[in-house]
C-alpha cells in the first residue's frame, strides 16, 4: 500500500513537469491531499478513523491502482488536448484587446472595487435573509437563489483579478496594494461568517496564487509561512464546526474549539483521517460496487435535466446526487446521523458509476481543464488568467460531475456580468496596439 501511494506520488510529480501548467499544479496537490496524504498517514502512523475503515484491507491496493490509472489518463489526455485544441479567436481577439488589463486610471478601479463589493455584500445579505447564506447552502433549484449565489461570489473574482493586476507590478500600485487588501479582507470576512470551511480553503488559494511568484523565489520563507500556517489551519477546521453547531456564535465556538482540543496535538492528522480523507470514500465505494455492481451513470443525465428551464418543466425533478443517502449506503455515516452528506469526489464517482470502465471520467476532466488553459490560461492578461484561477478552482471544488453541465453555465452567466459590470466602470479605457502587439499567448 505504502509503495503505490509513492508511486502515485511520482506520478503526480511527472504530469506536473510535462504540463507546467497552474491547473495540473492545483489538480495534483488536490488530489495528493484527499487521497494520497491519509494514506501516507494510515500506512506510517496508522491513523484510521474507525468508521471509515473497510474490512476488506485489500481494498486500499485497488483504490491506490484506480487513482493511479485515473491520474495516469488525465495527464495525457490533457497533454493531447493541449496540443490539439485550438484557441476560439473571438476570445483571443478579447483577451487581445479587452480594457480590463492596464488598470488605466485609479479612480477607475475603486469604483469597480466598490460596486463589486456592494453587489457582493447585497447578495450576501439576501440570500442570508432567505436562508441560504450560511454554507453558502442553496437548499434548491431556484433559479434566483443561483443567481445570487453567483453575484455573491463576486468578491472572491475581484480577489483573483486584483491579485493578477498587482503581480504585474503595473501602474497605481500603492491603490492596486489598498483595494486588494481591502477585496482580501473582506472575503475573508465573509467566507468566517458563513461558517464555510470551504469557502476559507478558496481564499487561501487566492492569496498563494497571487502571490506565487514571490512564494516561488524565497522558499525557505515559503517553508517557514506553511509551518506556521498548518497549526492554524488545524485549528480553523474544528472552529468552524463549532461555529455552525453553535447557532454561528464566535465566541461559544471559540471556548468549545479550546476545551475540545486540549492536550490532542494529533488534531491536524484527525482532521486528514476524516472529513479530508477520500481515499477510505473510495474503498467504501469499491466495496459497494463489489457487492451491487455499478451504479450505472443515471446520476449523470441531471447535466441534460438541469439545462432544461424548470418553465417548460414543471415538475422537473430536482438535481441531487443524493449525498446524505450515499453516507448510509456506503456504511460511512451512523443510521441515526441524518445531516452529514458525503462527496465522493470525481474518482469516487466514477468507479460508482461505472466501476473500473470509469476511467473514461479522466478524460473528460482533462478536457474542461485543458480547454480552461487553453482559452483563459494567459498571464499576459490579469482579467482572463483570474476567470481561469476561478474555473478551476470551480471544477476542482465539484464533489462530482453530476451536474456540472449546470454549473458551468451558471459560472458562465456568472463570469459575463462580472465583465459588463468591469466594462461600465472602466468604459472608454482603449488599448493601444503597441501594447496588444507586447501581449503574448
Amino acid at each position: 500500500m505504502l509503495l503505490l501511494a509513492i508511486v502515485n506520488v511520482l506520478v503526480l510529480g511527472l504530469i506536473c513537469a510535462a504540463a507546467r501548467r497552474l491547473a495540473v499544479y492545483l489538480y495534483a496537490g488536490v488530489n495528493f491531499m484527499l487521497f494520497l496524504l491519509p494514506v501516507f498517514l494510515g500506512a506510517l502512523l496508522g491513523v484510521f478513523h474507525p468508521r471509515y475503515r473497510p474490512e476488506d484491507m485489500q481494498l486500499y491496493p485497488a483504490a491506490l491502482l484506480f487513482i493511479l490509472f485515473f491520474n495516469v489518463t488525465f495527464g495525457l489526455a490533457f497533454l493531447a488536448f493541449q496540443r490539439a485544441l485550438p484557441e476560439v479567436r473571438p476570445l483571443a481577439q478579447l483577451r487581445l484587446r479587452n480594457p480590463f488589463d492596464q488598470a488605466a486610471s485609479a479612480t477607475s478601479l475603486v469604483l469597480f472595487t466598490a460596486v463589486v463589493l456592494v453587489l457582493a455584500a447585497g447578495a450576501k445579505l439576501m440570500l442570508n435573509s432567505l436562508g441560504a447564506f450560511r454554507m453558502l447552502d442553496i437548499g434548491g433549484a431556484s433559479v434566483l437563489l443561483q443567481f445570487y449565489k453567483e453575484i455573491a461570489g463576486f468578491d472572491l473574482l475581484l480577489l483573483a483579478y486584483l491579485g493578477e493586476l498587482k503581480a504585474r507590478r503595473s501602474a497605481h500600485a500603492r491603490t492596486l496594494v489598498l483595494l486588494y487588501a481591502v477585496a482580501a479582507a473582506f472575503s475573508l470576512g465573509a467566507a468566517l461568517t458563513s461558517g464555510s470551511r470551504f469557502q476559507v480553503v478558496i481564499w487561501l488559494l487566492l492569496v498563494a496564487i497571487a502571490h506565487r511568484d514571490f512564494l516561488k523565489r524565497h522558499v525557505l520563507m515559503t517553508i517557514a509561512g506553511l509551518v506556521v500556517l498548518v497549526p492554524w489551519v488545524a485549528v480553523l477546521f474544528p472552529l468552524l464546526s463549532y461555529y455552525r453547531r453553535n447557532g454561528y456564535d464566535f465566541m461559544q465556538a471559540i471556548e468549545r474549539t479550546g476545551s475540545a482540543m486540549g492536550d490532542r496535538p494529533l488534531v491536524l492528522l484527525e482532521i486528514t483521517t476524516t472529513r479530508l480523507n477520500y481515499a477510505q470514500v473510495l474503498t467504501a465505494v469499491m466495496q459497494r460496487v463489489k457487492e451491487a455492481g455499478p451504479a450505472g451513470g443515471a446520476t449523470y443525465w441531471n447535466n441534460f435535466i438541469g439545462v432544461i428551464p424548470r418553465a417548460l418543466w414543471p415538475g422537473k425533478p430536482e438535481i441531487t446526487n443524493d449525498s446524505r443517502g450515499l453516507g448510509h449506503l456506503l456504511g460511512i455515516v451512523t443510521r441515526d446521523d441524518r445531516s452529514t452528506s458525503i462527496g465522493l469526489q470525481i474518482i469516487g464517482e466514477a468507479f460508482y458509476e461505472f466501476g473500473w470502465l470509469g476511467l473514461w471520467v479522466a478524460v473528460f476532466q482533462a478536457l474542461m481543464f485543458a480547454s480552461a488553459q487553453k482559452q483563459l490560461g494567459h498571464r499576459s492578461s490579469p482579467m482572463f488568467y483570474a476567470l481561469y484561477i476561478t474555473t478551476i478552482l470551480t471544477l476542482l471544488s465539484a464533489d462530482g460531475y453530476f451536474a456540472i453541465v449546470p454549473g458551468m453555465i451558471w459560472l458562465f452567466i456568472g463570469v459575463t456580468g462580472f465583465l459588463l459590470l468591469a466594462n461600465v466602470c472602466m468604459r472608454g479605457v482603449s488599448v493601444p496596439r503597441a501594447a496588444v502587439r507586447q501581449r503574448v499567448r
